[in-house]
């Protein structure tokens, strides 16, 4: 058993814990173990809400804890290894205060009539679904939302469509973390553009450049089935997504001169 000094946490809240625990070895002997557990104000043991438990054959993990107050917290690991050829591993002990609210890295229009919003960290599920901590000059609030399973998203669907390539001002509010600190408010700008092809490079003969008005998934992108030129010259042999926009296709078959193609 290892047992941390006892910390002075009473000038801040919201401490939050990390332990990195790993084993080596193949073997799934229970007995074989890295837990990791805190105490507040000398109370109780309790163990970590993520990766706490580690047992047998469990390779790695962070174990964490988010969210505790008090006045002094003591970190307890138990750790067991019956087996001569493995080890059971803990290192990186740290302790931290979270006081800084959720952030909002992007809103993106991701059709006509839906927005998704990224925000810095995991934040409350029933704030961030909350119709009314949204509102769209000249629009309103959404008329639904879903979380996302990332917990740290959630996409917003409007009634009214977004005119293409509009400027539009979103209000966000009252949107909190697990700690409870809170974005008070913020306005963030989008605008909507489909998602289509804006134009197309011949490279060669048989290779081509498509750059698309948004960015692509790279799985979608570079399959070639998902494209075919007509006058014989069918689906690429190849696709490479050259950018976050720009995929770059090449056919085995010529591009005939002087004709007029049609990719599809």
């Amino acid at each position: 058993i290892w047992r941390s000094e006892i910390i002075d946490i009473s000038s801040h809240s919201n401490i939050g814990l990390v332990v990195n625990v790993s084993e080596t070895g193949t073997s799934a002997n229970t007995n074989k173990y890295v837990k990791v557990y805190y105490s507040i104000n000398g109370g109780a043991e309790t163990l970590f809400e993520s990766s706490g438990q580690n047992i047998g054959n469990f390779t790695s993990a962070h174990a964490s804890q988010t969210c505790l107050n008090g006045n002094t917290i003591q970190i307890i690991i138990r750790i067991n290894n019956p087996n001569s050829g493995d080890a059971a591993i803990f290192d990186n002990v740290t302790v931290n205060f979270d006081d800084i609210a959720p952030d909002v890295l992007s809103a993106i229009a991701i059709n006509e009539s839906n927005i998704k919003i990224q925000f810095s960290e995991e934040v409350i599920q029933a704030m961030a679904e909350n119709l009314s901590n949204y509102n769209i000059t000249g629009i309103g609030i959404p008329n639904s939302a879903t979380f996302g399973a990332d917990k740290s998203s959630v996409e917003l669907h409007f009634a009214s469509n977004f005119i293409e390539y509009q400027l539009y001002t979103l209000d966000i509010s009252n949107i909190s973390d697990k700690c409870g600190n809170t974005l008070s408010k913020i306005s963030v700008n989008f605008n909507y553009i489909s998602f289509k092809p804006e134009n197309i490079y011949v490279v060669s003969k048989n290779e081509i450049l498509i750059e698309f008005s948004r960015i692509l998934n790279k799985i979608s992108a570079e399959t070639t089935g998902n494209y075919n030129m007509n006058n014989g010259v069918g689906s690429p042999v190849s696709a490479i997504l050259e950018s976050d926009t720009i995929v770059r296709l090449e056919f085995g078959n010529n591009m005939a001169n002087n004709s007029a193609n049609t990719l599809t």
